[in-house]
């Protein structure tokens, strides 16, 4: 049954009828005996208003409740009173569960509010201003309860107080008994004095829900929380009937004071003789004198004393911050940080102090430390002088005297036009693009986004698929046949044997050992076998004998003349032939027999087939010879190209100008393309002398066939 639809069940009653009468003639010979019973348990709350938010206040204002104790409360009659007693009902919020809180707002806009989650909205007219203002949280017998009171306010900030129930217990539930006065039922109007038991008071005879009695209202401890009765006849004339003990006022109720006294005095009790006593209440017995309620700034502990309210506004700090320091401002961990300063605004970050080697100058910014704008003029520059400017090479250079950088292009050129450089000739000419994609319609500079570059140089469209093997090129979905996973995640092939025709299983070629055209595994310090397919090892070509196209040793038709006929080599990317002189002796380069000589035999260049052979012996001398970091692959790839135009521009004079003075080829820029000029100067570095510098009579444009 709600206790709060206090209807009339008159049946009931009867039933207690004798039960009541016994009682009365027992408490008519007795004085009724108010229970000293403990006070139910401490029920605190917190008020935390926000009356002056960051941003618009009609939007942003807003009051946070908290139920602080270990039990729920009802809130049905309690609310919130304003400065100009405007008030918000706190009926709608129902019940307050423990250590709980509940949001009230001018705006329940979440979108507009500052991102609050409101649980009732402020009522007509209520609202918080910034300054000299205050909320009340008032219980439903008037009682204020927490009186949150501020002068100025900070931006931001919340005023906030608590405040306890304990005084309100202990004056109207007095432990587990109710004393209230029952109505008789007889044409008399007299009343019977009983003290009742909380659950006898709601139980199914209780008197509840009898409308004659009356009852001063209280607040009761519930399984569900703290419960408050609003009492019942509880007028002028229903008080002084409860406090004269239930008879008519006419009577001394306080024979021991002077005077009659119609009522107990405020201030006063009946104590268990009849005599009226001063109520002495000390909610604070822990602090000298009689408190009779929390004084501000403090708040009642679970051992029953009050203590100062330690409000940390900033826990990360040593010591209780009650406001937030000069200079700090809170974080979104709700921790107190320094306010970053940047002292330096003209440098990317935050500078909270100069850096070292750095000053302030006169617009507070921060310079380097006697930083000197023109190194090539004697004594420190701060700054360009007047009449001067800096040139690409970072020197102070007098714009009243213009140089001219490009004196093949028409006019007076002070710097290197935009999309020009300089070639070693001194002119100005256009910067080539370099074309990565040359299997895409014009020139990519860089590889295009979802792309990449596959073995033969190309761009293909980068795979979607999970490349399982990163440590292998290209993109594997699966671990590929004859691999499996290491311990790192990487393919490594399934029991590779790098040397089959060693016993066991070498999992990498020894130290000392190479591997050669047929596979195997060869000591390095051995003489190179030039004719793997006669029995033996050949350190050179036998005299009778010369090398095929498949590098075979086979007899000259010379038969035996002792000279070797070799002007017949294939070139797989052009198919012209490469001449080659060995009548000279050859010396032994790079680890090789004079009969390597010429060391490069075909051309190449990315993008086509290639010889693997030719390529490996092109990344070996790139990567010994030249000093580039060239992996070995046998694949003429991105990175061998790359470092062929580099060998190219470094023997600029032998292997591109000549195309270029001869008018062969418009630019005299590097192609990446091992043709006559590249091959025959690799060549001259590995075998020196060995091969006369190539005619490059006849050559246009359809001969040689990449200028990129």
């Amino acid at each position: 049954m709600n206790m709060f639809n206090f209807q009339v069940y008159k049946h009931l009653r009867n039933k207690m009828l004798t039960i009541l009468a016994l009682t009365a003639l027992m408490l008519s010979t007795v004085p009724i005996v108010v229970s000293t019973a403990e006070a139910a348990t401490s029920v605190q709350f917190k008020v935390e208003a926000l009356p002056n938010p960051v941003g618009d206040d009609v939007l942003g204002e807003y009051i946070i409740l908290s139920n602080l104790s270990s039990q729920p409360v009802e809130l049905i009659g309690w609310k919130l009173i304003d400065h100009n007693g405007d008030e918000t009902d706190l009926d709608s919020i129902g019940t307050i569960g423990s250590n709980s809180t509940r949001t009230i707002c001018i705006n329940t806009n979440f979108a507009t509010n500052g991102g609050v989650n409101c649980h009732l909205e402020f009522g007509s007219n209520f609202n918080l201003v910034n300054s000299n203002g205050e909320v009340v949280l008032v219980s439903p017998m008037g009682e204020e309860i927490v009186v949150v009171e501020w002068g100025s306010t900070v931006e931001g900030s919340f005023e906030t107080k608590t405040g306890t129930l304990d005084g309100i217990l202990e004056k109207y539930n007095h432990g587990d008994l109710i004393d209230l006065c029952h109505y008789k039922d007889s044409d008399d109007g007299t009343y019977d004095a009983l003290s009742v038991t909380l659950k006898t008071f709601f139980g199914s005879s209780g008197h509840d829900d009898d409308s004659d009695d009356i009852i001063p209202p209280f607040f009761y401890d519930r399984s569900d929380g703290v419960m408050f009765f609003p009492g019942s006849n509880w007028d002028k004339e229903g008080k002084k009937i409860w406090a004269h003990y239930c008879v008519e006022p006419g009577v001394d109720v306080c024979p021991n004071i002077g005077g009659d006294q119609a009522q107990v005095p405020e201030g006063y009790e009946l104590n268990e003789a009849g005599n009226c006593v001063e109520i002495a209440v000390d909610i604070c017995p822990n602090i000298d004198g009689n408190q009779t309620e929390v004084p501000n700034g403090y708040e009642i502990n679970q051992a029953g004393d009050c203590v100062p309210i330690p409000v940390d506004m900033c826990p990360n700090l040593d010591g209780v911050q009650t406001v937030i320091p000069d200079g700090y401002q809170i974080n979104d961990t709700g921790d107190c940080i320094e306010i970053p300063v940047d002292v330096c605004p003209n440098l990317d970050g935050i500078q909270s102090v100069v850096p070292a080697g750095y000053e302030l100058n006169d617009s507070n910014d921060c310079v380097p430390l006697d930083a000197d704008y023109c190194p090539n003029l004697d004594g420190v520059q701060t700054e360009v002088p007047v009449g001067y400017e800096v040139n690409n090479s970072g020197d102070c250079v007098d714009t009243s005297s213009v140089v001219d950088v490009c004196p093949n292009i028409g006019g007076d050129q002070a710097v290197v036009p935009d999309g020009y450089e300089i070639n070693q000739a001194g002119d100005c000419v256009p910067v080539q693009v370099i074309d990565v994609c040359p299997n895409i319609g014009g020139n990519q500079s860089e590889v295009p986004e979802g792309y990449e570059i596959n073995e033969s140089g190309n761009c293909v469209e980068t795979s979607v698929d999970v490349d399982v093997c990163l440590n292998l090129e290209g993109v594997q979905s699966v671990v590929p046949e004859g691999y499996e996973l290491d311990e790192g995640n990487n393919c490594v092939p399934l029991d590779a044997d790098f040397c089959p025709n060693f016993d066991g299983v070498q999992t990498e070629v020894p130290v000392g050992y190479e591997v050669n055209d047929s596979g195997d595994c060869v000591d390095t310090s051995s003489v190179v076998d030039v004719c793997p397919n006669l029995d033996g090892v050949q350190s050179e070509i036998p005299n009778g004998f010369e090398l095929d196209e498949q590098e075979n040793c086979i007899e000259s038709d010379g038969g035996g003349s002792g000279e070797t006929d070799t002007n017949k080599r294939r070139s797989v990317s052009t198919g012209t032939r490469v001449n080659r002189d060995q009548s000279q002796p050859q010396p032994q380069v790079l680890g090789a027999s004079t009969s390597q000589c010429p060391f490069i035999i075909d051309y190449m260049q990315i993008g086509v087939e290639n010889d693997p052979w030719e390529v490996t012996k092109l990344q070996m001398f790139l990567s010994i010879v030249g000093g580039y970091e060239n992996p070995v692959t046998g694949v003429f790839d991105r990175t061998t190209d790359v470092n062929v135009k580099l060998f190219q521009d470094l023997y600029y004079d032998e292997v591109l100008a000549p195309w270029y003075l001869q008018g062969i080829v418009p630019h005299d820029e590097p192609t990446g393309f091992v043709y006559k000029t590249t091959r025959w100067k690799i060549n001259d570095i590995v075998c020196p002398d060995q091969e006369d510098f190539p005619s490059l009579e006849g050559e246009d444009l359809t001969t040689n066939v990449d200028i990129d």
